[in-house]
């Protein structure tokens, strides 16, 4: 629901499918404020321990970009199955023409970031694949020219990307893990 501070009027912008099968673990309005970014998970407890939700053929994390004028929902952009609250974040471009989503993949100890042209929900890049659990923070300068990301567990090395290409910029070594 999207609260209206000024009214006090709640407006129900996006409603999950299957509703109790998704947590949600990262909100993120854009830099304009027209859209907001949800990304939602599967919890791993109805894939390992409860009852497992009819998702078809999709197991997967998976983000939604929601008009916050006309309530129009864009997506859903599916993602891998991170199986972590902790994993898990999406971002627009200040333009709010491409979407850069975390890929953690848990399972195979592995993440990436993927950018999508919104216009055709087709892939741009991908960036390499990186080993850890998966990504626990992303980031996007205000030019929209780099992005940033960070694990935190086995690996606490920041990586800055180019978002024009999804090639390594830099990293930020010298922090410390979980």
């Amino acid at each position: 629901a999207l609260y209206d501070l000024d009214s006090g009027r709640e407006t129900n912008l996006w409603r999950a499918p299957e509703q109790g099968a998704w947590e949600v673990r990262d909100l993120e309005f854009s830099q304009d404020g027209s859209r907001l970014v949800i990304y939602a998970g599967i919890p791993s407890a109805k894939i390992y321990g409860g009852p497992t939700p009819d998702l078809g053929d999709q197991l997967g994390d998976q983000v939604w970009v929601v008009n916050v004028f006309s309530s129009k929902i864009e997506g859903p952009f599916p993602t891998v199955f991170s199986a972590a609250r902790l994993h898990g974040g999406a971002r627009l471009s200040p333009d709010n023409r491409r979407l850069y989503l975390a890929r953690s993949d848990r399972l195979n100890y592995r993440y990436s970031i993927q950018c999508i042209d919104l216009a055709t929900g087709k892939e741009l890049w991908q960036t390499q694949r990186e080993r850890d659990a998966g990504l626990t923070a992303l980031a996007i300068s205000p030019d929209g020219r780099v992005l940033a990301s960070g694990s935190g567990y086995e690996d606490p090395t920041i990586r800055v990307w180019d978002t024009a290409t999804g090639q390594p910029m830099d990293r930020l070594d010298g922090h410390t893990a979980s």
